[in-house]
């Protein structure tokens, strides 16, 4: 999508209704926007342990992650975290405490 494609869409909609257009387009085909903290129906249901348990083991090696991790921002802090713990409840099931 190019700049006049957006500039396109916020003359014929509106700001607002451009960007929650686009939002909404974007939620339903972008992989990581599968991931909502707490939400297990949405993309890691899906998931075997075995697939878990390597994006565990991707995130522990990635840069990127560990500063989300580890941020001082809250939000992003707690939803790194979160997927951290999603992922261990769905890669070791067994593991989990009743």
């Amino acid at each position: 999508m190019t700049k006049e494609h957006i500039l396109g869409l916020k003359q014929a909609m509106g700001p607002k209704a451009a960007m929650q257009f686009l939002l909404n387009i974007g939620s339903k085909i972008a992989v990581e926007g599968a991931f909502h903290a707490g939400d297990q129906t949405a993309g890691f249901n899906a998931m075997t342990p075995e697939m878990a348990q390597a994006k565990i083991k991707a995130n522990t090696s990635d840069r990127a992650f560990a500063e989300r991790f580890n941020s001082k921002d809250p939000v992003v802090r707690s939803k790194a975290r979160e997927e951290m713990r999603t992922l261990h409840q769905v890669g070791y099931p067994d593991q989990q405490q009743s």
